[in-house]
């Protein structure tokens, strides 16, 4: 998300936003971050892995192929999957903390969404006051940030006890983006044998903290990875017979413009 700016009177006070009517702008992800509350739906619709960033384990969902293409958003922009990931929802907007860890609301400049018409889009602030859409925008990105806290404390559970294995993959690097967590070449999975054996003391503390609904729900997701390639198949199949398409039209275009001249 470039350009992403704090949301103030003296810079918003005029202006006004657009929700997304597409989603093009997820079709570059790669991968996305995700809190521990929305893991039961997110693991019935999408394969998901962990990452390490700054030696710290997030857990993430895989959206591309080994090629880093997209496959959920459809060629139109639109959404394919049930379930659409929280940290998508609130597009251009995200939440930061500033110096004093206050949270602050933040939109992206750069998406297009931020207008300076007073016809078309939401309003940023109804007089002195936020309005009651990015109250509410702000409202569930904090929540987010607290699910986030929560989901990282279960996944240093899972690190102290060794519960992690590499999960060899290809696909380009990403950028440090919590939306854009690590290369896919540095996925993680869970260790079933590491986790069969645990003892009872760790396995209380796991479950204490969430840590045991991930590893388990983890390693359900991966069976999506069979429809990964059942839907890269499926997207060479389209290409291929647009190809074919565009050829046929081309090979017929001399007889479709040959109007009536000989009449």
């Amino acid at each position: 998300m470039s350009g992403s700016v704090p949301v103030t009177r003296s810079c918003h006070g005029d202006r006004r936003w657009r929700r997304s009517q597409t989603f093009e702008f997820a079709r570059s992800l790669k991968l996305c971050g995700l809190v521990l509350a929305e893991i039961e739906p997110i693991a019935l619709s999408f394969p998901m892995g962990f990452t390490l960033r700054h030696g710290r384990l997030f857990p993430v969902i895989i959206l591309a192929n080994a090629d880093g293409e997209s496959l959920y958003v459809g060629p139109k922009g639109q959404w394919l999957a049930n379930y659409l990931p929280a940290l998508l929802r609130s597009y251009p907007f995200r939440i930061k903390r500033d110096e004093n860890e206050h949270f602050v609301l933040h939109v992206d400049e750069g998406s297009g969404l931020v207008v300076d018409t007073k016809e078309d889009g939401e309003l940023f602030f109804e007089g002195h006051e936020p309005s009651q859409a990015i109250k509410d925008i702000q409202a569930f990105l904090e929540t987010l940030e607290v699910g986030r806290q929560q989901t990282a404390e279960a996944c240093s559970v899972l690190q102290r006890l060794g519960l992690l294995t590499d999960w060899p993959s290809s696909a380009p690097e990403e950028s440090d983006d919590f939306l854009h967590p690590a290369p896919f070449s540095d996925l993680l999975r869970i260790d079933q044998s590491v986790l069969s054996n645990l003892d009872a003391p760790s396995l209380h503390a796991l479950h204490q903290s969430g840590g045991l609904r991930l590893a388990i729900l983890q390693k359900l997701s991966e069976r999506h990875l069979g429809l990964h390639k059942i839907l890269t198949e499926a997207r060479k199949k389209r290409q291929t017979l647009s190809e074919q398409d565009a050829e046929e039209y081309l090979e017929n275009a001399d007889e479709k413009l040959a109007f009536a001249w000989d009449d």
